[in-house]
């Protein structure tokens, strides 16, 4: 009854508080002092006092007590029939104890929603001889990655419990995770995947009181050939080219960015950094800029002040126009940290369609994330300007779009993934352009994160190119 009562929770809990939580679990169910915990991911942070109305709904539902980030208790006339809420930072643990009764089990199966005390010490509970629960873990894969939108052209999803294969179909849901990392229920006939809209699909199962994994494919115009990734040199070599991403934080409307603008011309302009680094430049200072990243100004998140830039992702480097000399150093720092992941492309761009297969090779085994920045040169945009001598009114490497934000961990690591030392993971990723974007000077930052969230290489790719693996000399 009791799996059964955190299955239900888990599928259906969210469509009554959808404001709350995402029905995609973060963590595995836990116990504590003889409660299901249930841990989700949560899209926005909710205030309190909107939880509390939330909960206030139902008779049978009342906060205990919360904290955020200090435990504060809130007292209820309820006792421990109640339901304790915690708030940390980026997820809510969601504690159910009702006292169980036949109008209170009607109440929770018509909603769809319930849990219950793993003690059994306030729940008159029997066993109803429901079938066991199924053993193993589910696991979700596709027997192809990038597809032809063509509206015949199918990917597999392909679905196990343990080492089993499910094959009855009809108890299979699928839910598609849309870009704003909400779970939409879907009908796909026998699991054959296939669709007329080019873009990127990501997708998730449940079956019987499982949940599977994510996984991702990317669905291409018929007018478009998809790229194979280019052959590598030397399979065997696992001591890779080293690049380090600079992410500069900028803007029209700051007087005082055209003074990094120039420090970045200058650092490049070395002959010892040549293609040793990629520049993105993303555009979050302020709004009437025409190159606004407003889809994504929480990568601004560490920023202080403007103007500033970052090394690898990493918030420990930000600063802010340094002297060259100590900017260099800043460099050297980082492209000291060995490359453990080498990065290998095919594109090939099309009208408003911008698609890269990417291929990942590492030198140690382990999860990973990969991600890609679309970004654009030469574009026209006033530029304030209250220091540096110059012309800035031309802007290249401005970010029009990110494929790899996660908005669970709040990040730009990427899409995870886990990687054997030598094998070749791959990724392909599409960019739908605006019509305001001029492909022939758009390219694609692609980079590879380690475990920490971190950057440890990137390549940068132009429309229909080919880089093959590169390695140290």
């Amino acid at each position: 009854m009791l799996e059964e009562a955190i299955y239900k929770f888990k599928v259906s809990g969210p469509t009554i508080m959808p404001t709350l939580f995402d029905n995609y679990y973060l963590k595995e169910t836990q116990e504590y002092n003889g409660y299901a915990i249930l841990t989700y991911e949560v899209s926005h942070p909710v205030p309190i006092e909107d939880v509390l109305n939330i909960m206030d709904g139902d008779a049978y539902m009342r906060i205990l007590y919360y904290t955020h980030p200090n435990p504060k208790a809130i007292t209820t006339k309820f006792g421990q029939r109640a339901c304790t809420y915690f708030m940390p930072e980026e997820q809510r643990n969601i504690k159910m104890n009702f006292k169980y009764s036949k109008l209170l089990a009607a109440l929770c199966v018509g909603l769809g929603i319930c849990a219950c005390s793993l003690t059994g010490e306030d729940d008159d509970i029997t066993d109803s001889g429901n079938t066991p629960e199924p053993t193993g873990e589910l696991t979700l894969a596709l027997d192809k990655t990038i597809i032809v939108a063509d509206g015949e052209n199918a990917a597999r999803l392909i679905v196990k419990l343990g080492d089993e294969e499910v094959t009855d179909y009809d108890e299979v849901s699928v839910y598609r995770v849309d870009k704003d990392e909400k779970n939409i229920p879907v009908q796909i006939p026998d699991l054959l995947f296939k669709t007329t809209t080019p873009g990127s699909y990501t997708f998730w199962v449940s079956y019987k009181s499982k949940l599977s994994n994510k996984v991702s494919l990317v669905a291409v115009s018929p007018s478009i050939d998809i790229p194979g990734l280019p052959s590598d040199p030397d399979p065997t070599n696992l001591n890779f080219r080293k690049r380090v991403l600079i992410t500069q934080f900028t803007g029209t409307g700051c007087g005082y960015c055209p003074n990094m603008i120039q420090l970045l011309r200058n650092f490049r302009q070395q002959d010892s950094y040549k293609g040793k680094t990629v520049l993105a430049a993303c555009h979050t200072y302020n709004q009437n800029d025409p190159m606004f990243l407003k889809d994504h100004t929480s990568i601004a998140k560490n920023v202080s002040g403007y103007p500033s830039v970052m090394l690898d992702l990493n918030a420990s480097t930000m600063t802010t126009t340094p002297a060259l000399s100590t900017f260099n150093k800043l460099v050297d720092k980082e492209y000291a940290v060995e490359a453990v992941a080498g990065i290998c492309a095919s594109s090939v761009a099309e009208g408003l369609q911008f698609v890269v297969n990417a291929g990942v090779k590492v030198s140690q085994k382990g999860k990973y994330y990969i991600a890609a920045w679309l970004l654009e040169d030469g574009i026209e945009a006033k530029q304030a300007n209250q220091c540096a001598l110059g012309d800035f009114s031309i802007h290249d490497n401005a970010v029009r779009d990110i494929l790899g934000y996660n908005e669970s961990r709040k990040d730009y690591a990427g899409f995870e993934f886990d990687s054997e030392a030598g094998s070749v993971f791959t990724k392909e990723f599409q960019f739908e352009l605006d019509p305001e974007w001029k492909l022939e000077n758009c390219h694609v930052a692609v980079y590879v994160c380690a475990l920490n969230g971190t950057v440890n290489n990137v390549i940068d790719i132009r429309p229909n190119e080919s880089i093959a693996f590169e390695y140290a000399e």
